[in-house]
């Protein structure tokens, strides 16, 4: 286990890619230009196989659809006002996950008016590349990983659960939370979502080798 954490913290793979999506995220936070914002959607997206234009009912070519649906709907100064609150804080914690689940709903109802569909692993990725320190990124090849870890219902969370998020995300990131502060305790030391999205996804592609073999 502690030779599969160190190669988590220490694994460079897609480090530059990522590091150009931090950066745009870091120096272009607001959602207050259209034009910006559905770049913004556009390039996360489809760097992590989560774009938006795949919708449940295709009703615009792609170009039109950024242009005339995205931007306009994500131009949004209540996500600019919830992002802003959470910068404040330092990690994610137990006591403060419902604040972050319900930025991660917000936008979720946002992007599902133009959709039709639940995004939540875009919305996890976008908000992540925003907010790095608090989001853990959803894909089903990480939640499987992470399932295997914790294949029951987590104790001790109901109250974060029970409240008007999206429950399938809000479990997967209280066992990602409960998974990153077990590691800390246990090997001194502190670990970022994204290392924990490389442990996970290391996790998942041995499980894929083993099958392989």
């Amino acid at each position: 286990m502690e030779e599969k954490i160190k190669n988590a913290i220490d694994q460079k793979d897609g480090e530059f890619g990522n590091g150009i999506l931090y950066k745009m995220c870091k120096e272009n936070p607001k959602h207050n230009n259209p034009d910006v914002v559905s770049g913004k959607v556009w390039l996360i997206g489809r760097a992590y196989s989560a774009a938006i234009e795949r919708v449940k009912r295709k009703e615009n070519i792609n170009d039109d659809f950024y242009k005339e649906k995205v931007g306009p709907t994500l131009t949004d100064p209540e996500l600019d006002k919830r992002l802003e609150s959470l910068q404040k804080i330092e990690k994610a914690t137990k006591e403060n996950a419902s604040d972050i689940l319900s930025a991660h709903k917000y936008l979720q109802n946002k992007i599902r008016k133009i959709t039709g569909m639940d995004k939540r692993s875009l919305c996890s990725k976008y908000l992540h590349f925003h907010l790095p320190r608090l989001f853990f990124i959803y894909d089903s090849r990480v939640a499987g990983a992470l399932q295997k870890l914790y294949p029951g219902r987590l104790k001790g969370f109901d109250d974060v659960l029970n409240r008007d998020i999206d429950k399938i995300y809000a479990t997967f990131f209280c066992k990602a939370l409960v998974l990153k502060n077990e590691i800390e305790k246990k090997f001194n030391l502190e670990i970022t979502p994204r290392q924990i999205d490389n442990f996970l996804i290391n996790e998942a592609n041995n499980k894929l080798r083993d099958k392989n073999i």
